[in-house]
C-alpha cells in the first residue's frame, strides 16, 4: 500500500527528516543528524518521533502529507514499513526490511542503506580487507554480512554464534 500524495503541504522553512521507533526519544540520530546538516550547510532539521508499532500506516501517511523529506526508521519498524512503501529498492525487497524512506510523488521508496554505506566505506579502507566479522542480531548485520567489498554477494546461510559481551550479536561465517 502506498501512500497517496494528494493534499500534501509543501512546508515552509528547512527541510524536515525524522526517525522513527518505539521507543524513539534515547535516539542519537538527531543531534548526529543536525551536525551533518550544519556542515553541510542544509536548511534542515531532524527529529526523533515515537510510532507504535500498529500505528505506523497512519503516521508514514500524516508525514507524507506534511512534507516531511526522509525518515530513518528502527525498531520495530523496519520489516513492516514495506507494506506501506510506493517502491521498493532490490537491496529491501531482498532483505525484507528497510532502514530508510525518500519522499517522492507516489509516496515513499523505501531503502536498505546500511550495507551499501559498508560497502562504500570497505572500498576505501585504508588496509585491504579480505575477511570480516559481523557482530549483530539486526537486519542491517545481516545486509553487511552478505556484501563483499567487491559488491558481490556471498554464500551466506546462517549465522553462528561469536563470543561477545553484547547479548544476541551474531557473526556470519
Amino acid at each position: 500500500m502506498s501512500v497517496p500524495s494528494e493534499r500534501a503541504v509543501v512546508p515552509e522553512g528547512p527541510a524536515r527528516y525524522a526517525v522513527l521507533g518505539s521507543p524513539a526519544a534515547h535516539s542519537l540520530s538527531p543531534p548526529m543528524q543536525a551536525a551533518a546538516f550544519a556542515a553541510a550547510g542544509l536548511d534542515a532539521v531532524y527529529e526523533a518521533i515515537e510510532v507504535e508499532p500498529g500505528a505506523l500506516g497512519d503516521a508514514l501517511a500524516r508525514l507524507h502529507r506534511r512534507g516531511y523529506a526522509g525518515l530513518n526508521l528502527t525498531a520495530p519498524h523496519k520489516e513492516r514499513a514495506l507494506r506501506f512503501a510506493a517502491s521498493v529498492t532490490p537491496e529491501a525487497a531482498r532483505l525484507g526490511s528497510v532502514n530508510t524512506l525518500k519522499r517522492d510523488a507516489g509516496g515513499w521508496a523505501a531503502h536498505a542503506t546500511d550495507g551499501l554505506g559498508f560497502e562504500s566505506w570497505a572500498r576505501e579502507a585504508p588496509l585491504p580487507l579480505r575477511e570480516a566479522r559481523v557482530a549483530g542480531a539486526s537486519v542491517a548485520a545481516a545486509l553487511v554480512s552478505i556484501i563483499s567489498p567487491a559488491g558481490e554477494t556471498t554464500n551466506q546461510t546462517s549465522p553462528t554464534f561469536w563470543p561477545t559481551t553484547s547479548p544476541g550479536a551474531l557473526s556470519f561465517s
